[in-house]
C-alpha cells in the first residue's frame, strides 16, 4: 500500500487506518507477546533502534514499519 502512497497509521481491532502521503517502499512488521499485559516497552526500543518505527499497539499485538531501504532489514526475514 505505501508503494501507492497509502500508509498504515493506526490498527485497531482488525481497524486499519491509513493515511495519503507521497509513495514510499515501506515494510510492515507486527509482533505479538504473550500476554495483553505485558510491557511492549524493550519490544519497541529494540525495534526502533534497528532503524523501525512503532506505529501502535492493540492488547499484546504492536505493529512497526521501516524503509525497505533499510540495510539491516531483509524481506525475507525478521529484523531480530
Amino acid at each position: 500500500m505505501s508503494i501507492r502512497g497509502w500508509h498504515l497509521i493506526h490498527v485497531r481491532f482488525l481497524i486499519y487506518t491509513f493515511k495519503k502521503g507521497e509513495r514510499e517502499d515501506l515494510i510492515y512488521h507486527w509482533d505479538i507477546l504473550p500476554s495483553p499485559k505485558e510491557d511492549h516497552t524493550e519490544l519497541i526500543e529494540t525495534f526502533e533502534t534497528a532503524g523501525g518505527y512503532h506505529l501502535s499497539t492493540h492488547g499484546s499485538t504492536s505493529y512497526f514499519q521501516t524503509p525497505a531501504t533499510n540495510p539491516s532489514q531483509q524481506r525475507t526475514k525478521p529484523f531480530y
